[in-house]
């Protein structure tokens, strides 16, 4: 989704769609840094690469920038008879956020990074070449680790939670973000003969839960991580 005033002349060239978009989404890190806006803002809530145009009469814009979150682990399928094992959770996208020198009419290539499927890292996410922040790496199996945090220049995304033997799946990092900014992290699946599947992460920069322990030839799979964001603020 992209929120702007006309007066803004956005253009958007949509060149990818977001893998998922989590119900429970992976949440931020909270600092002391606060957030000074301006003027109207332009976000940017799908993946995909779109164009932004610079106002007539802005020299600065801020950017603020959320990563994709890694995808959860998922348990390969326990021997028959074995106990469960759960997968780790995928790591929180990271979070980069400066105040841009540009000339009006300028046009900036802007990219928000697709959350990661299972195993898998999320996207980076970037505005021009200036700011960029890095996806969450994916978590891994079968009692494995959790995923790394993205970096950001401004706050690296929290690693994901490790899975165990017959526990709950590894929970999914929280993302990089600035102070106010929240939501809850994506949760891992519960382990046991039912075999839970790993919680989605939602948007932005969140990640996936791992999964938990699997059925015989029937294992869970891992949440999807929450795909990024971008916010473009005249100064």
């Amino acid at each position: 989704m992209i929120q702007s005033p006309a007066r803004y002349y956005l253009s958007a060239l949509i060149a990818g769609v977001a893998l998922a978009v989590g119900f429970a989404g992976c949440g931020g890190n909270h600092s002391s840094s606060t957030v000074s806006v301006s003027g109207p803002s332009t976000t940017f809530s799908s993946a995909g690469t779109f164009s932004y145009t610079v106002p007539v009469g802005v020299t600065s814009l801020r950017a603020q920038v959320w990563a994709g979150g890694g995808g959860g682990g998922a348990y390969a399928g326990p021997r028959e008879g074995s106990p469960g094992l759960s997968a780790g959770g995928g790591g929180g996208g990271g979070y980069s956020e400066a105040v841009v020198p540009v000339s009006p009419n300028q046009v900036i290539s802007v990219s928000v990074g697709a959350g990661g499927i299972q195993f898998l890292a999320g996207s980076n996410s970037s505005f021009g070449s200036a700011v960029v922040a890095n996806g969450g790496v994916g978590g891994t199996g079968n009692g494995g680790l959790g995923g790394l945090g993205g970096h950001g220049t401004t706050f690296s995304g929290q690693n994901g939670s490790a899975g165990g033997v017959g526990g709950i799946g590894g929970i999914g990092g929280t993302a990089g973000g600035p102070s106010g900014w929240s939501s809850p992290a994506g949760v891992g699946g519960v382990a046991g003969t039912a075999g839970g599947s790993g919680g989605n992460g939602g948007s932005p920069g969140g990640c996936g839960g791992g999964a938990g322990g699997g059925v015989w030839g029937q294992p869970p799979i891992g949440g999807v991580g929450g795909a990024g964001m971008v916010i473009v603020t005249p100064q």
